[in-house]
């Protein structure tokens, strides 16, 4: 680890301001609410940003900006929790909850039941009416009750409160980068990997589209795969 001194830790710690105060609104606006408000959030993101700053070893190969993000999110997420009235435990209990539902909802071709998803996940029910009786923001449905719920997790652009806050911020923050990765590529690679991805479309139509053989699609989904993956490991 090489350690940063005088002037050039402070710019160090300067520079991450930006993810200090990104990631800050990102976790406020997916936690939607009112058990934790941004000054704290900034507060645990400039404590771990200045932490670092001191424990970055750069030899590692991963630049400042993303090891300081993770160590920011993890801060914050430690915030979150620690404000939050709800126990981890029924957060969890919720989380496996909504999975279990849609793998229902898949399997049974309908909208599961309470009593269904109780069945795979015993305490569901509970949990998540712990989890709707936290203070929500003036755009959150107020129900607390298990035959009023309707399972919408988008409410005005915000996530309801038994989402996972801090698995949300990830993956928007994944998805972010993926579309600035996609960006970067040339447009034959990036058609071949949105409709292979986002369009769900075989090789084999790309290269009609493309006017290229079979053999030379693949060529460029490969490419662009491994352009991608240089791409999100250093971000």
């Amino acid at each position: 680890m090489t350690t940063m001194f005088g002037s050039a830790r402070d710019a160090a710690i300067l520079s991450l301001a930006p993810y200090v105060k990104r990631l800050a609104s990102r976790v406020q606006y997916f936690a939607s609410t009112a058990v934790c408000d941004g000054a704290d959030l900034r507060s645990a993101g400039w404590i771990a940003a200045i932490r670092a700053v001191d424990a970055f070893d750069p030899t590692r190969g991963v630049p400042l900006e993303g090891y300081a993000q993770r160590v920011i999110l993890g801060a914050m997420f430690n915030e979150l929790r620690r404000c939050d009235p709800v126990s981890e435990r029924d957060r969890r209990t919720v989380r496996n909850g909504t999975r279990a539902r849609f793998a229902l909802a898949h399997e049974l071709q309908r909208e599961p039941t309470f009593a269904e998803i109780e069945a795979k996940v015993p305490g569901f029910a509970r949990a998540f009416v712990r989890c709707q009786q936290v203070p929500l923001s003036l755009n959150q449905s107020s129900s607390s009750h298990e035959d009023d719920f309707v399972f919408d997790l988008s409410l005005e652009g915000k996530v309801a409160a038994n989402v996972d806050v801090a698995a949300t911020v990830v993956a928007h923050e994944r998805t972010t980068k993926l579309r600035e990765a996609l960006g970067n590529l040339d447009a034959r690679r990036r058609s071949v990997i949105e409709a292979r991805y986002f369009g769900d479309r075989p090789l084999s139509e790309s290269a009609n589209e493309l006017g290229v053989s079979n053999q030379r699609a693949s060529q460029l989904h490969l490419t662009a795969l491994a352009q991608l993956r240089d791409q999100l490991a250093v971000a």
